[in-house]
């Protein structure tokens, strides 16, 4: 399921990266941050604290930050509820909103999938986070690559209502992460 989710998610427009250990993460992040002209935000969450937590140079939403700092952002992480891999979506289960602010308000989002974190379709997503939570979010949000519209006279735009450039990086399963990001 991994391998097709994967080929999803490429054809979606998603840049996708393997992270198997800490050392490959570290990596991935040097490459990032390097790239990256204003602040880094990051959606506190399970997932997110299991791999970031290391980093001083991250402005962690929304324990120390609010939205202002969102939207002043050049790249936002967030962990992921679930990947489908039917579709090549990721789908983030919230109560706050916060998660959907930092995946949509910044031009370069990613976001860290656990593999154990994948389902097949949206119909076993749902079934899992009605297990495994004590209630169904308010918010679902399903991210299906980079922002695109053709609205305006049928020229293809990127980037025109969330971010122009995602990422997906699959690390190793994350034991005890909640659904709700």
């Amino acid at each position: 399921m991994t391998e097709h989710l994967i080929e999803r998610l490429n054809q979606k427009g998603f840049h996708v990266r393997r992270i198997q250990s800490p050392i490959d993460f570290l990596k991935a992040w040097n490459t990032v941050v390097r790239d990256v002209s204003g602040p880094i935000v990051v959606l506190s969450d399970p997932i997110t604290n299991l791999w970031l937590d290391r980093y001083d140079n991250v402005t962690w939403v929304p324990e120390d930050a609010g939205r202002d700092v969102v939207f002043r952002a050049a790249l936002g992480f967030t962990g992921v509820s679930f990947a489908l891999a039917d579709t090549g979506t990721v789908m983030l289960a919230e109560d706050s909103g916060y998660a959907r602010l930092v995946s949509n308000m910044v031009p370069r989002h990613i976001a860290l999938i656990p593999e154990n974190r994948i389902a097949a379709n949206w119909q076993e997503a749902v079934s899992r986070l009605r297990q495994e939570s004590s209630h169904l979010p308010r918010i679902l949000s399903f991210i299906s690559g980079p922002s695109q519209t053709a609205d305006i006279q049928g020229t293809l735009i990127r980037g025109m209502h969330g971010p122009i450039h995602v990422e997906a990086w699959l690390v190793p399963p994350v034991s005890g992460a909640s659904t709700l990001t």
